[in-house]
């Protein structure tokens, strides 16, 4: 990823991109998708992943996406977690979302059969419930945005 920038410049990319620069922090930050897989695993008698497991919030843990970005080779690493609100006009928006994207609790879901499934689901969305406000549904998220610059060209020739 280093030798793709110009010198001086800066990377804050995606988890859609590879890079895993914009990650959920934990699962007790993250109600969705937590609250699914939590839901989807019970079902299924899975026990809950350590945070530290590869998966959804491995990057999450402090300070390892910061080792990442600098065993890449970037310097000047900066790490900041974000607070935002995921909203939707119900429950069913969320879990019509989750269902559609592939989400972990989809994936662990798809080998039960359609009755199954979709009583799964209902307890999902009647578990987001307790997000509903007056109007919408407002469920709390926490992401780790995490930044670094490209090293000049005579670091890097200096470091291989």
């Amino acid at each position: 990823m280093p030798r793709r920038l110009l010198s001086g410049s800066r990377v804050a990319s995606q988890p859609d991109r590879c890079h895993g620069a914009l990650w959920p922090t934990a699962p007790v930050n993250v109600s969705v998708p937590s609250i699914p897989m939590g839901i989807a695993r019970k079902h299924l008698g899975i026990a809950p992943a350590a945070t530290s497991a590869p998966g959804h919030y491995s990057l999450g843990v402090p300070g390892l996406l910061e080792s990442k970005f600098a065993a890449a080779g970037f310097e000047d690493i900066s790490a900041q977690p974000v607070a935002t609100e995921l909203r939707a006009s119900s429950a069913n928006e969320f879990v019509s979302l989750l269902r559609g994207a592939n989400a972990g609790p989809a994936l662990l879901l798809e080998h039960l059969d359609e009755p199954e499934r979709d009583a799964i689901w209902a307890e999902i969305a009647d578990a987001l419930r307790i997000y509903k406000r007056k109007d919408d549904w407002v469920i709390p998220a926490e992401f780790l945005i995490v930044t670094g610059r490209r090293p000049e060209p005579a670091l890097i020739a200096m470091a291989t």
